[in-house]
């Protein structure tokens, strides 16, 4: 019994990883553009500008582009 057990949560790992390594390369393919390491952000309404600065500078985030027109910074 334990050792079905055993194979069957060795299976489940082995598996997990494929798949997550399947999905990692997914994400770097032509059909999944992304930038790594880069994140868009979009605050509430009302947060104010020096708040914002705050938690870049505390999360030692870098603003590398600001997309006013579509009303977020990225």
């Amino acid at each position: 019994m334990l050792l079905w057990l055993g194979l069957s949560i060795a299976i489940l790992i082995m598996y997990t990883i494929i798949l997550y390594r399947y999905l990692d390369t997914r994400a770097d393919s032509k059909f999944h553009p992304h930038a790594k390491n880069e994140l868009i952000i979009k605050f509430m309404d009302g947060i104010s500008q020096e708040d914002m600065n705050a938690l870049h500078k505390k999360t030692k985030c870098e603003i590398m582009e600001s997309y006013d027109d579509l009303g977020f910074s990225g």
